[in-house]
């Protein structure tokens, strides 16, 4: 089974249309960073755990690792999709951040 790296440095970003409160009493914003967090960063294999979350929305889940990175992040991005529970409208980035 061959093995990637995950870059500590992508990030997802949700920018929501107007402001939203996350999973807690930290008042409402606009923009929430998803991070991801792994035990080997540069020895991802297919089925690993990875740790996808945000400080902003108070909120973190588990996901399996894909066949790479860019599988692994639109695992993400589903799950992100399935856990927003607003009517307001929002874009997803991918980002990197130094």
């Amino acid at each position: 089974m061959s093995s990637w790296v995950l870059d500590k440095r992508i990030k997802i970003r949700q920018i929501f249309d107007k402001r939203v409160y996350g999973y807690w009493d930290g008042g409402d914003k606009t923009i929430f960073n998803w991070s991801f967090w792994c035990y080997d960063w540069k020895n991802v294999k297919k089925g690993d755990r990875i740790e996808v979350g945000s400080w902003q929305a108070n909120y973190y889940f588990i996901i399996k690792a894909g066949n790479n990175l860019e599988q692994t992040i639109l695992k993400a991005i589903r799950h992100i999709q399935k856990i927003t529970k607003t009517k307001v409208g929002y874009t997803i980035q991918v980002i990197r951040s130094d």
